[in-house]
């Protein structure tokens, strides 16, 4: 039971920054599809949080290795 609930938490902790990862990519490729130009300083702020929550992840990982 006890394994089951650190799962659940793993995977919960592990998939929040997936998500924001997906959605913020997924907005930037939006744009591009419609045609549009995200502004340098908005496209910097993105790819900025995409490599916090990499990193978050990445953290993760080596907690979990230890």
């Amino acid at each position: 039971m006890e394994e089951e609930k650190m799962s659940a938490k793993m995977f919960h902790d592990l998939n929040q920054p997936l998500n924001s990862i997906k959605m913020i990519s997924g907005g930037i490729l939006y744009m591009l599809n419609q045609g549009k130009k995200l502004p340098e300083e908005e496209l910097a702020q993105c790819m900025k949080e995409i490599a916090a929550q990499t990193d978050r992840i990445a953290a993760m990982l080596v907690r979990l290795k230890e």
